[in-house]
């Protein structure tokens, strides 16, 4: 497979050579392309918010070290020892990559393709999150990230400062930039403060991993979509699958990262259907902010409306189908948004402690989910009591299709 260098030639609309684009018809591409990331806010001239970007501008640094050093490689697919598939590089990275966290003896040149979530005990599949400006594969996530450049966060609001994209209930949003008092003390962008774009997916490994992952899916979904298809389905008749006594195998998309194409997502509901007709017993749950990405604009509900309906995906006609797809809220403490399909799963939202009146007293969700519980945190699904069962082992996000889940603020 060939390497891929088109990434850092993209990326450096970051950090551009002098020259190297000809803003000269836009006066606002003009300041976006020579200065450093803007932290400007997408509407006005707002105070800048780069107190809570810490973690993500060390994110972005780490990234472009990351992409420079895997310019030119290539990768393979191999069974490790424990008979896991994983994308191993042609040459490993050096274990100063990143001069601060340095890690001794280490060689990041192998990495599975599934990873294995402690907090929820289940094989989790990951990329790079974040909006696609700072190398993630979270498209919606531009105007949430501050980070990004006012003129590129722009493109997802329109005069008004309403996403362009109404949710899957066909509310406008407004968009809250995060520093508003009154109506907005409570909403800021979820994607502002993204777990998946700091602190464990920070470290060399899970941010090789996840780059390494997304450049494969992205080169393959362009030059061999059916060999990706394959490679993913055979992967899963590997992975260790904890018994549940629910009946379901979980597995989740997207710990970090988010359907970055209609292609991408389109290829998911392949692997779905593969899986439903080895063991039906296999259920993939992903969130999913894409309904308010701008390329999805258009036919977004439109689009997972036919990638969901039982003519796309086998499993749908079923009480519970094995792709489980939840549409996330924008912003905290919005109302958890409906679903893409009849046939599939209601949101999620994200509400602050304070701000919540309690389960079955606040109409923006139906269930709270008890790992952070406002009652006592859980820490992982596996300690952690369904609440519509009281057993042991919460899956609600796999098996209460129908209803919407507030995960607290933490």
């Amino acid at each position: 497979m060939p390497g891929w260098s088109c990434y850092n030639r993209r990326m450096a609309q970051i950090l551009p050579d002098e020259g190297e684009l000809d803003p000269s018809e836009d006066a606002e591409l003009e300041k976006a392309v020579y200065r450093p990331p803007s932290f400007g806010a997408a509407l006005g001239e707002r105070p800048p918010l780069e107190a809570s970007h810490a973690n993500l501008t060390r994110t972005l640094w780490i990234r472009r070290m990351i992409e420079h050093a895997l310019e030119d490689q290539t990768v393979r697919i191999i069974a490790n020892k424990a008979g896991e598939l994983c994308l191993e590089l042609e040459r490993g990275l050096p274990s100063d990559l990143v001069g601060y966290a340095t890690s001794v003896g280490s060689t990041f040149k192998t990495f599975k393709l599934w990873g294995m979530s402690g907090k929820m005990q289940c094989p989790t599949w990951d990329l790079t999150a974040g909006a696609p400006w700072v190398g993630g594969s979270c498209p919606a996530a531009a105007a949430g990230q501050s980070i990004v450049d006012a003129h590129e966060r722009k493109t997802m609001l329109d005069k008004h400062g309403h996403l362009k994209a109404k949710d899957p209930d066909g509310r406008t949003i407004k968009f809250y930039e995060g520093d508003e008092g009154g109506d907005g003390q409570w909403k800021t962008p979820i994607c502002q403060s993204c777990y998946a774009s700091g602190g464990n997916y920070r470290e060399l490994t899970a941010a090789i991993g996840n780059t390494v992952r997304y450049h494969w899916t992205k080169h393959l979904l362009q030059a061999d979509p059916g060999l990706w298809i394959d490679t993913v389905v055979a992967s899963m008749k590997l992975l260790h699958y904890f018994p549940q006594e629910n009946g379901i195998r979980p597995a989740r998309i997207h710990s970090s990262g988010d359907f970055f194409s209609q292609a991408y997502a389109a290829a998911w509901v392949e692997v779905a259907n593969r899986i439903y007709k080895l063991d039906p017993a296999v259920k993939m749950w992903a969130p999913t902010r894409s309904w308010a990405t701008q390329s999805w604009k258009t036919e977004s509900q439109d689009a997972w409306h036919k990638l969901l309906d039982p003519k796309s995906l086998v499993s749908a006609g079923d009480d519970r189908p094995n792709l489980i797809v939840r549409c996330s809220a924008y912003h905290t403490g919005d109302h958890a948004p409906g679903a893409l399909h009849p046939s599939n799963a209601v949101g999620t939202t994200a509400i602050f402690r304070d701000d919540n009146a309690g389960e079955g007293k606040d109409d923006r969700y139906d269930l709270g989910c008890p790992v952070y519980s406002t009652d006592v945190d859980a820490n992982t699904c596996q300690w952690a009591h369904d609440p519509t069962t009281g057993r042991l082992g919460c899956r609600i996000c796999w098996t209460q299709l129908g209803k919407r889940v507030n995960f607290t603020v933490h």
